[in-house]
């Protein structure tokens, strides 16, 4: 009985061949040792040229500090699509709940005064602000946590914290309405 035979029937695999023309081996090779390249793609890229070299799964696997799976997953992709087979698979998951658009309007409206949007409050508040874009058909509907994560991670402007003046006069900028440390640029 052949070697080969023998691993099929235990259930070890050889691992699969790589053979790179030049000009995959050029490119593996700049992406492999490119500073600007990301270390997913330079890891990958590095496996495929170990391949290619004919080193088993388990050198590469200790050369690259990847476990022996990770090379045969990358290894096999290469070896079926070539380069875009590096490429990342789509993700699954639930998709947006909101759009981009929603989400610049809530954000935008967040940083106006509530006055303006004929609504009798000083400040927003996460609930108000809620129930507020709701009623004007912005969103079907929101959390005020889902609110209050987007806002604190974006706005520099954040009077529905409480942080900002209380507006007096209705005339925002000249009551003291910029937060402190605000340059009147918001991430939206």
């Amino acid at each position: 009985m052949s070697i080969t035979k023998w691993l099929l029937i235990v259930g070890v695999s050889q691992a699969v061949q790589i053979r790179l023309s030049a000009s995959e081996r050029n490119g593996l090779g700049r992406i492999a040792r490119g500073h600007k390249s990301p270390v997913r793609d330079k890891l990958r890229a590095q496996i495929v040229l170990d391949a290619a070299r004919g080193l088993p799964n388990t050198v590469i696997a200790r050369r690259c500090g990847v476990v022996e799976d990770t090379v045969r997953k990358w290894r096999g992709r290469f070896a079926a699509e070539r380069l875009e087979g590096l490429k990342d698979l789509p993700r699954s998951g639930r998709p947006p709940s909101f759009t981009p658009v929603q989400v610049v309007e809530v954000k935008a409206l967040a940083c106006q005064i509530p006055a303006d949007a004929d609504v009798p409050l000083a400040r927003w508040s996460c609930p108000e602000l809620a129930r507020h874009v709701v009623a004007a058909g912005v969103v079907e509907s929101i959390s005020t946590s889902t609110l209050r994560r987007w806002l604190s991670r974006t706005l520099s402007c954040r009077s529905w914290w409480g942080e900002c003046f209380d507006v007096v006069d209705g005339d925002f900028l000249s009551a003291g309405g910029a937060c402190a440390g605000d340059e009147g640029e918001h991430d939206l």
